[in-house]
């Protein structure tokens, strides 16, 4: 699989010409619409028990994950700034060919792998960030080898994967739940059971 990853200003035209496997990509702009509905929802129930006031809460920005199967044939887009992983069925290599226009001062920003763009924070964003110290933090982020080209989750499950801190970048498009700090809470219970042993 490719390490997830989004382009600060190219936008990415991908036709799938081999193989199959699925995309995933998160979106703050389905986000938006979905709870915006759910806000105007909630502001008309609003109305009719009693005029309540507020209508909308105030939310932090929210994303939603976008999935899909592709095949030879299958043409997607990925817009600017939307974190996107594509990933290979198991036994099936998946070849995509690439356009990215508007390409011009484009930046690749890694979520995942060793140049991933968590490596680049100060130590105190990570202890804040991760609720862990930033050694702990380092350890996890430092101990991925890969760069661009990552074990997927299928072969995580075989226990194929490597590094174990990369499963940090297997599950992410997989588990909406996964967050670093719950794969650093993993990591050191694992370290304690190996030492207990």
């Amino acid at each position: 699989m490719i390490a997830p990853f989004y382009n600060t200003h190219a936008t990415k035209i991908a036709l799938v010409t081999e193989g199959r496997g699925y995309v995933e990509l998160v979106c703050p702009h389905l986000a938006g619409q979905r709870w915006e509905g759910q806000g105007q929802r909630e502001g008309q129930r609003d109305e009719e028990e009693g005029g309540k006031e507020g209508g909308r809460g105030q939310h932090g920005q929210r994303y939603q994950r976008v999935h899909a199967q592709v095949s030879p044939g299958t043409v997607f887009v990925i817009p600017p700034g939307h974190p996107a992983v594509e990933v290979a069925s198991r036994d099936q290599n998946l070849q995509v060919i690439c356009f990215e226009i508007r390409a011009e001062n484009n930046q690749k920003v890694f979520l995942a792998g060793r140049n991933n763009i968590l490596n680049k924070m100060e130590r105190e964003a990570k202890e804040l960030s991760f609720d862990a110290s930033a050694r702990e933090v380092d350890e996890v982020f430092n101990a991925q080898k890969e760069e661009v080209l990552l074990a997927g989750p299928e072969e995580w499950q075989r226990g194929g994967g490597g590094a174990r801190a990369s499963t940090a970048a297997a599950t992410w498009p997989r588990s909406s739940r996964w967050s670093p700090a719950s794969e650093l809470r993993l990591l050191s219970s694992e370290k304690r059971g190996e030492r207990e042993s």
